[in-house]
């Protein structure tokens, strides 16, 4: 049984989300070596989990919304709010980390913001080709 377009955004969002729980632990354990700063690490550990379980709870919502009615709708404000959120919620770490960065370096909350981000842009290629030249794919 062929995946709807919602079924395989959400799958590769979950994939997104499992793959960055990776790169932020290598993401942070390089910095914290490279930079012999172990806040760096941590900075860059909090700020990908906020982010990670944002993602996470987006796909959720979606994967609820497709459940209860079948599609997302454009209209759901809880799951626009949620997107809005991540991005505010990445604009307050950001800003907490240029404020005091005696707690919170910015550069390792850099790193953690951008992790998600980072792994959607190397993986949604690769994972684009491969659907678009599947041998069942129909265009869309």
């Amino acid at each position: 049984m062929a995946l709807s377009a919602h079924d395989e955004s959400l799958a590769f969002l979950h994939a997104i989300a499992r793959w960055s729980r990776w790169i932020a632990l290598a993401t942070a354990l390089a910095g914290s070596a490279i930079t012999r700063d172990l806040r760096f690490g941590l900075a860059c550990a909090i700020a990908a989990a906020i982010d990670i379980w944002m993602l996470s709870a987006i796909t959720e919502r979606g994967r609820d919304a497709i459940a209860r009615d079948g599609a997302i709708s454009t209209g759901q404000s809880a799951l626009a709010a949620l997107v809005g959120g991540r991005l505010a919620v990445k604009a307050v770490l950001l800003a907490l980390a240029a404020l005091m960065p005696q707690v919170f370096p910015f550069w390792g909350t850099v790193a953690g913001v951008l992790v998600v981000d980072t792994t959607m842009v190397i993986a949604g290629g690769p994972a684009a080709a491969l659907r678009a030249f599947r041998p069942d794919s129909t265009s869309r």
